[in-house]
């Protein structure tokens, strides 16, 4: 009886404890404040969060610290429906290959405890600088991309108010992509790359994402095939031209109004309306956001 006790009051303070996220490495995540707030303690909340996790850090930790927030992010969306998950999902996938890539510039499996310099930028004259530099400009890239298709989804009313625990870690994590984007700019020299690339590589994916869920959205085989080949189409794309061309082509009309006048709610399963607004979000909107990006190329 007695340690049944003891196990009941144990079950008690685990329940009544605050939780507090972790990644891999054991690194408590800022958590979100709550009870009686106001504008200004939540905006002198969210510095003191912001400096204590990325202030005094290497570029390194910053990205994977970053990383760290994006995917706390993703684990708080619901997996069917969300569009702002899809486009965290390339976000990350993006900033993972960068920082596998920086990590092998700066030799860290073979120097785990290198010392780095304490900013957003690697150290000058170093081994490789341009590249990394290069590096850190396609995560910001990726990131600025990522953030005009979430502008563009939320004026067409598809994002919805995702409630005050995602506003915090998103905007620590546009917070510190911003600060990312400023370094760089303050380079001497500098001329930056500009997003040509980041925004091709967003409609590959988008295009990929289509294709995939494609048969949920089009009954008919043979319209289906005649979409499907006009994705491969937007996957080929490699340069503005290609793409503006591709964009008022009678093959990219007819897949937009296809998608666009498809009955969705056959789509349903289990999970009923959900399974319809992903299915739209990952066809139909995934092509209009591919629509948004060529719109946009110079």
């Amino acid at each position: 009886m007695k340690y049944l006790s003891l196990l009941f009051c144990l079950t008690l303070f685990a329940c009544g404890s605050k939780q507090v996220a972790t990644n891999l490495y054991g690194v408590d995540l800022p958590q979100p404040q709550y009870g009686d707030r106001q504008i200004a303690s939540d905006e002198a909340y969210s510095e003191k969060s912001y400096i204590a996790f990325f202030e005094n850090r290497n570029y390194v930790v910053r990205l994977e610290r970053i990383r760290m927030l994006a995917k706390h992010l993703g684990s708080l969306m619901e997996e069917k429906g969300q569009p702002r998950k899809r486009l965290l999902q390339k976000f990350q996938e993006d900033l993972d290959k960068q920082i596998n890539y920086i990590k092998k510039l700066e030799d860290l499996t073979a120097q785990p405890e290198k010392k780095l310099p304490i900013n957003w930028l690697p150290q000058k004259d170093t081994y490789q600088y341009g590249a990394k530099i290069r590096a850190l400009h396609a995560v910001k890239n990726s990131s600025e991309v990522m953030f005009q298709l979430e502008a563009y989804l939320a004026s067409t009313q598809v994002i919805e108010d995702s409630g005050y625990d995602q506003n915090f870690f998103y905007g620590l994590m546009r917070r510190a992509l911003s600060q990312l984007g400023k370094s760089l700019q303050e380079i001497e020299g500098d001329k930056g790359q500009d997003l040509l690339a980041a925004k091709l590589s967003y409609a590959d994916y988008f295009a990929g994402v289509a294709r995939m869920n494609l048969h949920k959205a089009i009954d008919s085989r043979p319209i289906e095939r005649k979409v499907r080949a006009t994705l491969r189409e937007l996957q080929r794309v490699r340069s503005a031209q290609d793409a503006k061309a591709i964009l008022v082509s009678r093959d990219f009309a007819e897949a937009s109004s296809v998608l666009r006048n498809s009955d969705y709610s056959k789509s349903s399963d289990i999970e009923g309306s959900r399974d319809d607004m992903d299915t739209k979000i990952t066809t139909y909107f995934s092509l209009e956001m591919i629509k948004y990006l060529y719109g946009g190329l110079n």
